[in-house]
Order: C-alpha cells, then structure tokens, then sequence
C-alpha cells in the first residue's frame, strides 16, 4: 500500500518537484502566497506575519545557507498550519532535535520543513542506494538536499533503511535523541560512556571518530545489551555539541529486546 504524503510533500509533486535540487523555497513561498525577505534579525532567525490570504517571512541574513533554508521551510510551515498568527522564531525553537509533538506549533513547523527540504519520496530512494547508516552517508544527503548535516542525520535515522539511533550531548548531558521507528524503546546514556569515541570527541581528544564497533551497553540500557556490540561515528557540530550516529548491523540485540517486552506484556 503506498505511504501517504505529508501536505508538503503533497506541495512538492504539485509542482512537479522530481529531483531535490528543484525545491526552491522562494518560488514555493511564492505559491503559497507569501513573500520571503532577508533582514539582520536580533534574537530570532526567522519570523512571519500575515493575513488569512498573504503573509511576509523574515529570516535572519546573517545566517549560514543552510540554516536560512530551514528557517525559512520551518515559517512556511507555520504558514501552511498556524495561519492568522505571527511568530518569532529563536534558535532554540528551529530544528531542535525534540521528537515530534502534534500540540507543539514549533514541531510541527519543523516536520513542514523536514518533509519540504528531505520529502521521503526523494530521499529515501537515496538513503537505500547508499546503503550505509553513518555521519558520513548523512554528509552526502545534506549535499545533495543543501540543508544542515543534523537536518540529514535526523532523515536519516526516520527513514534509512537500518536501525539506527541519533544522539546530540553537551558538556554535561544529552540534549536530545532520535530512534529509528523499528527500534525498541532504547534510551542512549545522559551522560557518555567513558569507552566511547563520542567521549574522546567531546573531550576534544579529537573532532571526528571514524565508525567502529563498540558494546551496546555503552549505548542503551536494556538488560542485554552487554552481549552485543553497535557502531558508533561522532563529530563536533559546534562548540558546546557533539552529534553521533549509532546503529545495527546485527539486529539480534533488538529481537531479543521485543521478545522481552513481549513477555512482560503477557506476564
């Protein structure tokens, strides 16, 4: 049975999108019957006012691209799904890595911008061909889409063909994660396993691990994992921020994860 599209996906094949490098947010703001302007913004990176019928989207000239990109993807989304109402959006509120809240109008502007800058119906075609579930597949993705390597990783996590978990810490603790829909409820570490390249990265002992094997119990915290082993790639994404990618290439881990939890069900 085919997936449904998303209404941005939806947006895109109207207008005959068939090859990423055809997604033109200004032309599609255009469509939609808003104006894009790019103005230095103090304490936000974009923001949208408007009327039910037009609206005029600010977003933050001093920006890099691919930031602007999605700023501006995030506003339109906004405009597809809050219309009538005005919003600065902060940082903080512009991909943020938080899992997908239907009541949170920031999430769901970011899904707008996901599914209009990475549509699955284009990229997972890509993701599949490439084969691979690392920082360095992820890479070629936010190239080939021009949008962020978080933005790509994070696509790549939701629609990639292998189990995968994305994870973001701090200095202190993990900001945020995302878990491909096939894994079980793993929960990666608060705090970084001191076995970890991703610990080696955020001590600034280097700023990119290569992808390599390491225990699963450095990663999740089911009661098995000590028997299995994943991969892990990390790199610096800024300076308080570290990104890593881990996944499975043996899925015996997870197998044994859903049977457990089936039995607890059944207890």
């Amino acid at each position: 049975m085919p997936v449904a599209l998303s209404s941005a996906e939806r947006l895109l094949r109207s207008l005959g999108v068939v090859e990423a490098k055809q997604i033109d947010l200004e032309a599609i703001a255009y469509t939609m019957g808003a104006k894009v302007k790019y103005r230095p913004l103090d304490g936000c990176e974009a923001r949208i006012t408007g009327t039910m019928a037009k609206a005029v989207i600010t977003v933050n000239e001093n920006s890099g691209r691919r930031r602007k990109r999605f700023s501006l993807g995030h506003e339109l989304g906004h405009w597809r799904h809050h219309r009538g109402r005005a919003f600065e959006c902060k940082s903080s509120d512009i991909g943020s890595g938080k899992d997908y809240d239907p009541f949170d109008p920031e999430r769901q502007a970011d899904q707008f911008a996901a599914d209009l800058l990475l549509p699955a119906y284009l990229f997972k075609p890509i993701a599949s061909s490439l084969g691979r579930m690392t920082l360095d597949a992820a890479e070629n993705l936010s190239t080939e889409f021009d949008v962020s390597l978080t933005a790509a990783a994070i696509r790549l996590v939701e629609l990639g063909p292998i189990p995968a978990m994305l994870v973001c810490h701090g200095p202190n603790r993990r900001k945020w994660f995302r878990r491909h829909p096939k894994l079980p409820e793993f929960f990666p570490p608060a705090e970084l396993d001191p076995d970890t390249y991703a610990k080696d990265v955020m001590d600034r002992k280097i700023e990119r691990s290569r992808a390599a094997k390491v225990g699963a119990d450095a990663w999740t915290s089911s009661p098995n994992a000590a028997d299995f082993e994943v991969t892990e790639q990390t790199v610096r994404i800024g300076e308080d921020a570290i990104l890593t990618m881990v996944w499975w290439h043996d899925e015996a881990q997870i197998q044994a994860e859903l049977r457990r939890s089936e039995s607890r069900r059944h207890r």
